[in-house]
């Protein structure tokens, strides 16, 4: 006996692609089997009448970018944030349901006016809001109230079958020129200030030299990159390579790196970490309430360290590459499989199922 197929729900993200980070893929890759259907190329600005014919539902994930992009002044700004209310105000008078992926509490580079309104205005008008841990849910509780819909708790999900295999770990490190006894320490992901990669140069210093070998690979966006590659001139056993890192590459970095270094000085969420667990490569991260909540319910996978403190960084660093590598590795691939799609994305799935009605019944 065969179950009966979902019904069908049509559902346009914006954006719709989050080059080089495969999240969007894997997110609705899960839902699919609940009868959700991915529409790409859907901007937020569509007629509402057409978007009443064509999609049940939109979702909202980095939204920042809709009234920062091209770096433009507070008053352009302030506009384009008054056309997106405008808009999704529209949306949901047609019946189109707005759901939130919170992936940012705040702007990372700091909120104006603008930020402080537009992240206000999605609290308040999404139907669902959807937090990568509890923390950052009881966080938009404590900041912006009970007010708006729906708010559920779904992990981040693991990168597993996202990537390429990797090249051999000491074909990478050769490359590399990281000696077999040596430590290779990685940071990646956009190089911007608030990750705090220059508190992981910095901590090299407190380390043996010549026994620890950093990377640090991404694309620069704040000029955080330039910076770094200023600070890491003609010092050994530093790499700066920015740059978007491609999925093979990222995938070889991984697998020869011995741990991956998240010394943020703030963060709501971070992929870095799952892409790291699903390598099996631990981490030593900052004592941020996000990866104290992710590494509290997996101690072997990590150690924390106080956050813009080098010197507690390197010992954290030292500390936990002293346990044997195949417990940290174990460690960080038995969290990484408790974070599987199928299972993380349960939750925003049972919503969808129980309130958006397919264009057909309404």
């Amino acid at each position: 006996m065969t179950g009966r197929r979902p019904t069908q729900v049509r559902i346009a993200s914006w954006p719709h692609w989050y080059a080089p980070n495969p999240y969007l893929e894997l997110f609705y890759g899960a839902l699919q089997p609940h009868g959700v259907v991915h529409i790409r190329h859907f901007d937020p600005e569509t007629d509402p009448t057409v978007a009443v014919s064509s999609v049940d539902a939109f979702h909202l994930h980095w939204a920042y970018p809709y009234w920062r992009d091209g770096q433009p002044g507070p008053a352009t700004q302030a506009v384009r944030v008054a056309r997106l209310a405008h808009q999704l105000r529209a949306l949901r008078r047609a019946g189109v349901p707005l759901l939130w992926t919170v992936h940012n509490l705040a702007h990372h580079e700091g909120d104006r006016l603008p930020d402080r309104l537009a992240y206000r205005l999605l609290h308040r008008m999404a139907d669902l809001r959807i937090f990568h841990s509890r923390w950052a849910r009881d966080e938009a509780r404590s900041r912006y109230g009970e007010t708006g819909g729906d708010m559920v708790v779904m992990p981040h999900g693991n990168y597993d079958g996202a990537f390429p295999d990797p090249a051999p770990g000491d074909v990478t490190r050769k490359a590399l020129g990281v000696s077999s006894d040596a430590r290779l320490l990685l940071c990646f992901g956009q190089l911007r200030r608030y990750k705090g990669f220059d508190v992981a140069l910095e901590a090299l210093r407190h380390l043996p030299r010549g026994r620890f070998h950093l990377v640090v690979a991404g694309r620069s966006v704040d000029g955080t990159g330039e910076a770094l590659l200023r600070a890491a001139a003609h010092r050994r056993g530093v790499l700066v390579q920015p740059g978007d890192v491609e999925p093979q590459r990222l995938s070889d970095l991984l697998a020869a790196a011995d741990v991956v270094l998240l010394p943020y000085r703030s963060v709501t969420g971070s992929g870095a970490l799952l892409a790291a667990l699903t390598f099996g490569c631990g981490v030593v991260a900052s004592d941020l309430p996000y990866f104290r909540e992710i590494l509290d319910a997996h101690p072997g996978a990590g150690r924390l360290a106080p956050v813009e403190d080098p010197r507690a960084l390197a010992r954290a660093i030292d500390t936990f590459l002293a346990r044997p590598a195949h417990e940290r590795e174990r460690a960080a691939r038995q969290a990484a499989e408790s974070y599987a799609w199928p299972r993380v994305v349960e939750p925003v799935a049972r919503w969808i199922t129980g309130n958006v009605r397919t264009i057909g019944s309404r």
